[in-house]
Protein backbone atom coordinates (compact mmCIF):
# COMPACT_ATOMS: atom_id res chain seq x y z
CA UNK A 1 0.00 0.00 0.00
CA UNK A 2 1.23 3.44 -0.83
CA UNK A 3 1.18 6.33 1.56
CA UNK A 4 -1.40 9.12 1.20
CA UNK A 5 -4.49 9.31 -0.98
CA UNK A 6 -2.72 9.60 -4.32
CA UNK A 7 -3.74 6.25 -5.81
CA UNK A 8 -6.37 3.58 -5.48
CA UNK A 9 -6.12 1.51 -2.35
CA UNK A 10 -5.07 -2.11 -2.81
CA UNK A 11 -7.16 -3.35 0.10
CA UNK A 12 -9.87 -5.05 -1.95
CA UNK A 13 -12.38 -2.31 -1.25
CA UNK A 14 -13.89 -1.46 -4.64
CA UNK A 15 -16.02 1.47 -3.45
CA UNK A 16 -15.12 5.11 -4.03
CA UNK A 17 -13.11 7.04 -1.51
CA UNK A 18 -15.11 9.10 0.96
CA UNK A 19 -13.01 12.16 0.21
CA UNK A 20 -13.76 11.97 -3.54
CA UNK A 21 -15.68 15.16 -4.33
CA UNK A 22 -16.42 14.49 -7.99
CA UNK A 23 -19.97 15.15 -9.15
CA UNK A 24 -21.83 12.14 -10.46
CA UNK A 25 -23.22 12.42 -13.97
CA UNK A 26 -26.88 13.33 -13.40
CA UNK A 27 -29.57 11.47 -15.32
CA UNK A 28 -27.08 9.15 -17.02
CA UNK A 29 -29.71 6.43 -17.05
CA UNK A 30 -32.36 8.58 -18.74
CA UNK A 31 -30.05 9.98 -21.41
CA UNK A 32 -30.08 6.71 -23.36
CA UNK A 33 -32.45 7.87 -26.12
CA UNK A 34 -30.76 6.30 -29.13
CA UNK A 35 -32.41 3.68 -31.36
CA UNK A 36 -33.83 1.02 -29.09
CA UNK A 37 -32.83 3.03 -26.02
CA UNK A 38 -34.60 2.86 -22.70
CA UNK A 39 -36.71 5.99 -23.22
CA UNK A 40 -37.74 4.98 -26.74
CA UNK A 41 -38.71 1.51 -25.50
CA UNK A 42 -40.72 2.91 -22.60
CA UNK A 43 -42.56 5.27 -24.96
CA UNK A 44 -43.35 2.42 -27.33
CA UNK A 45 -44.62 0.25 -24.47
CA UNK A 46 -46.73 3.13 -23.16
CA UNK A 47 -48.30 3.66 -26.59
CA UNK A 48 -49.07 -0.04 -26.93
CA UNK A 49 -50.67 -0.07 -23.47
CA UNK A 50 -52.79 3.02 -24.24
CA UNK A 51 -53.93 1.56 -27.56
CA UNK A 52 -54.92 -1.72 -25.90
CA UNK A 53 -56.89 0.08 -23.20
CA UNK A 54 -58.66 2.21 -25.83
CA UNK A 55 -59.66 -0.90 -27.78
CA UNK A 56 -61.06 -2.45 -24.62
CA UNK A 57 -63.00 0.69 -23.64
CA UNK A 58 -64.41 1.71 -27.05
CA UNK A 59 -67.00 -1.07 -27.47
CA UNK A 60 -68.47 -0.17 -24.10
CA UNK A 61 -68.68 3.49 -25.06
CA UNK A 62 -70.19 2.81 -28.47
CA UNK A 63 -73.12 0.88 -27.01
CA UNK A 64 -73.48 3.10 -23.96
CA UNK A 65 -77.01 3.12 -22.69
CA UNK A 66 -78.72 5.77 -20.66
CA UNK A 67 -79.10 5.38 -16.93
CA UNK A 68 -82.43 5.81 -15.17
CA UNK A 69 -82.50 6.60 -11.47
CA UNK A 70 -85.82 5.50 -9.98
CA UNK A 71 -87.92 4.91 -6.86
CA UNK A 72 -89.88 1.66 -6.65
CA UNK A 73 -91.90 -0.39 -4.16
CA UNK A 74 -92.99 -3.94 -3.38
CA UNK A 75 -96.15 -4.81 -1.45
CA UNK A 76 -96.75 -7.40 1.26
CA UNK A 77 -94.48 -6.58 3.10
CA UNK A 78 -93.96 -3.01 1.99
CA UNK A 79 -90.42 -2.41 0.74
CA UNK A 80 -89.13 0.77 -0.88
CA UNK A 81 -85.99 1.10 -2.96
CA UNK A 82 -84.04 3.66 -4.93
CA UNK A 83 -81.84 2.38 -7.72
CA UNK A 84 -80.49 2.74 -11.22
CA UNK A 85 -81.09 0.83 -14.45
CA UNK A 86 -79.49 1.00 -17.87
CA UNK A 87 -82.03 1.53 -20.62
CA UNK A 88 -81.70 1.74 -24.40
CA UNK A 89 -83.46 5.09 -24.90
CA UNK A 90 -82.50 8.46 -23.45
CA UNK A 91 -86.00 9.85 -24.05
CA UNK A 92 -87.65 10.28 -20.63
CA UNK A 93 -91.00 8.71 -21.57
CA UNK A 94 -89.42 5.72 -23.36
CA UNK A 95 -86.89 5.25 -20.55
CA UNK A 96 -89.70 5.32 -17.98
CA UNK A 97 -91.70 2.71 -19.92
CA UNK A 98 -88.67 0.43 -20.23
CA UNK A 99 -87.81 0.82 -16.53
CA UNK A 100 -91.43 0.05 -15.58
CA UNK A 101 -91.31 -3.18 -17.64
CA UNK A 102 -87.95 -4.31 -16.22
CA UNK A 103 -89.00 -3.60 -12.65
CA UNK A 104 -92.34 -5.39 -13.16
CA UNK A 105 -90.45 -8.52 -14.24
CA UNK A 106 -88.49 -8.30 -10.97
CA UNK A 107 -91.66 -7.87 -8.89
CA UNK A 108 -91.36 -4.12 -8.25
CA UNK A 109 -93.74 -1.25 -9.04
CA UNK A 110 -92.16 1.92 -10.43
CA UNK A 111 -93.15 4.96 -8.36
CA UNK A 112 -91.09 7.72 -9.93
CA UNK A 113 -88.23 8.29 -12.35
CA UNK A 114 -85.81 10.69 -10.66
CA UNK A 115 -83.43 11.28 -13.56
CA UNK A 116 -82.37 10.02 -16.99
CA UNK A 117 -78.69 10.51 -17.76
CA UNK A 118 -76.51 9.44 -20.64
Amino acid sequence: MGSGWGGAAESGNNGPRLSDIMCAKPLWLLNDTGPGGKVAGMTRNTLILCAALALIALPGLAGAACTVEYKAKQDDPLRLTVGTLEVASCDRAAAEAEARAVLAQRGWTLLKVLSVTG
